[in-house]
C-alpha cells in the first residue's frame, strides 16, 4: 500500500538562521551585550568580568576556573543549563545566541574549545585555562552606538564578589542603603514547562550616583528600566519581564512598590 508520508523527522522544528538575525539585528547593543555579562555573572566561582567596547567590536571576559561545560550551551538556541533556578539570571537558553546572530563575526573561546561564527561556525580546541571569552563584530554599531552602550551597562550593579571593569575601568560598588524581605512573583521552569509562582527574596534600597536623578529596577544587578523614585531597586531574584527582557510589567511593580512602602 502507497504511503502518504512525504517526510520524517525527529525534531518538530528547524530554525531560520537569516530569520533570527533580522529578529536581534535592531535591537540596541546595549541589550545584547547585557545578556552575555548575565551570563558571566551566574558563571561558577568568577571574580573578575572584562568588557571591552568600540565602534564596530565588543568583547565580554570572565575568569571562571570552569568555562562553559557544553558546546551545545553555545550553538544551540533555547538550551540552557540554569532553567531551574530563580537565583539565576538566564533562563531562556537564548540571550549569548542572541547576541552572535546579530554579529557578521563572532567568537567564543573556552575551556576546552573555541567555536567561530562566521557565514557557519567552526569549533576547535582551545589551550584556554580558566573563563570564557566572547568577541563579536557588528558594523553598525557606531561610536554613538557604544557611547549608549557604555551609559547603560556602568549602571550594572555587579555581584559582591566580582569585579566589573568597562574599557579597564572599574566600576565603582554601589552604596546599600537597605534590604527588606518580600515574596514577589519569578520565573521558573518545573516539570519542563516554564511558569511563574511566589518566592521568598530580598529587595535592596540603592543610593543613586552623582548626576542620577532618577532610580532603576533591577534584576540581581541587572538594569531593566527607569522608575520614578530617588533610589534604585534591585530584586535578588528572578523578575518577571517581556520578551526582550527590558520592561517589568505594572502589576510587578505594584507590588514591589507595595513591600517597599509596607517595610
Amino acid at each position: 500500500m502507497e504511503s502518504n508520508i512525504l517526510e520524517t523527522s525527529p525534531v518538530r522544528f528547524q530554525l531560520s538562521n537569516e530569520g533570527w538575525r533580522r529578529l536581534n539585528a535592531g535591537r540596541k547593543a546595549a541589550d545584547l551585550i547585557r545578556e552575555a555579562i548575565s551570563n558571566t555573572f551566574d558563571a561558577e566561582d568568577v571574580t573578575e568580568v572584562r568588557i571591552w567596547l568600540e565602534p564596530g567590536f565588543v568583547s565580554i571576559e570572565d575568569n571562571s576556573p570552569h568555562g562553559i561545560s557544553d558546546v551545545t550551551l553555545v550553538t544551540t538556541v533555547f538550551m540552557t543549563d540554569k532553567q531551574d533556578n530563580a537565583i539565576k539570571r538566564g533562563r531562556k537558553g537564548r540571550g549569548l545566541k542572541e547576541l552572535i546572530s546579530a554579529a557578521e563575526w563572532a567568537e567564543v573561546d573556552t575551556v576546552g574549545f573555541k567555536t567561530i561564527f562566521t557565514e557557519g561556525r567552526t569549533v576547535e580546541k582551545s589551550s584556554r585555562a580558566n573563563g570564557t571569552k566572547v568577541s563579536v563584530k557588528v558594523e553598525s554599531w557606531d561610536q554613538k552606538e557604544i557611547d549608549a552602550a557604555i551609559a547603560y551597562l556602568t549602571k550594572i550593579i555587579p555581584p559582591g564578589n566580582t569585579k566589573l571593569y568597562i574599557n579597564d575601568v572599574l566600576i565603582k560598588a554601589r552604596k546599600l542603603r537597605n534590604s527588606l524581605p518580600a515574596t514577589l512573583r519569578t520565573q521558573i521552569v518545573k516539570d519542563g514547562i516554564q511558569q511563574e509562582t511566589y518566592r521568598s527574596t530580598a529587595i535592596e534600597i540603592i543610593n543613586l550616583a552623582k548626576g542620577e536623578e532618577r532610580g532603576w529596577i533591577y534584576e540581581m544587578g541587572i538594569p531593566i528600566q527607569q522608575i520614578t523614585t530617588r533610589f534604585h531597586i534591585n530584586i535578588c531574584q528572578r523578575v518577571p519581564l517581556n520578551d526582550n527582557r527590558d520592561t517589568v510589567d505594572q502589576y510587578y511593580l505594584g507590588s514591589v512598590f507595595g513591600a517597599v512602602l509596607h517595610t
